[in-house]
């Protein structure tokens, strides 16, 4: 049983580098595109308030402007919730190699 068991850790161990590798290179791709997608969600917000109270656009397609804003609010957030999601896979590899 321990030599099975050491075997599959020598296994699993160049797969959790890997994850990690990946959970940091997303964490800096997602740190850098959240500014983008966040400045893209307030312009979108702003350009559909002002022009539905100007009366530029009628509601719903400044509704769809601000639902456009709120998908671009959004992205990063779930681009989060996958790098905590390989990071919590990360983990639990960890302890298995180290118990």
């Amino acid at each position: 049983m321990f030599l099975l068991r050491l075997i599959l850790k020598m296994i699993i161990f160049p797969a959790m580098l890997v994850l990690m590798l990946i959970g940091w290179i997303l964490v800096f791709l997602i740190g850098l595109s959240s500014v983008v997608f966040y400045v893209l969600a307030g312009l979108f917000l702003l350009v559909s308030a002002v022009t539905f109270l100007m009366g530029l656009t009628a509601g719903p397609e400044a509704l769809k402007m601000a639902a456009a804003g709120f998908v671009c609010f959004i992205t990063p957030h779930a681009g989060n919730a996958l790098v905590g999601l390989i990071g919590a896979v990360s983990n639990r590899l960890m302890q298995f190699i180290m118990s």
